[in-house]
C-alpha cells in the first residue's frame, strides 16, 4: 500500500455524540485495536490492511505535542546514557 492511501479519517457532528474512523495506517489501527474490550467501542469492519470503528466522540482528542526545554532534554539523554551504561 502506497503512502498516500494509508489515511485516517475521523468523521463527527453536532447532531450526534459518535466518531466514526476509518483507518488504513497501522500505527494508527493498532492504538485503536487497544480500545477492543472498552464499553462504547465497536468495530464495523475489519480487514488485513483497514479498520472501521466507532466510539464516543468525546474520546476525540487533539493536542500539541510537548516542547521540552534544552535543560530536560539533556537531563534524560544523561539518564538514558546511565540506562544503557548498565546493559
Amino acid at each position: 500500500m502506497l503512502a498516500e492511501e494509508r489515511e485516517v479519517s475521523i468523521l463527527f457532528d453536532d447532531s450526534s455524540g459518535v466518531a466514526h474512523v476509518f483507518s488504513a495506517s497501522v500505527p494508527f489501527t493498532n492504538r485503536l485495536l487497544k480500545l477492543t474490550g472498552e464499553k462504547d467501542f465497536v468495530i464495523e469492519k475489519q480487514t488485513d490492511s483497514a479498520l472501521m470503528c466507532h466510539f464516543p466522540k468525546k474520546w476525540v482528542k487533539i493536542r500539541k505535542p510537548k516542547q521540552l526545554s534544552d535543560e530536560t532534554l539533556q537531563k534524560l539523554s544523561e539518564r538514558m546514557k546511565q540506562i544503557h551504561k548498565g546493559k
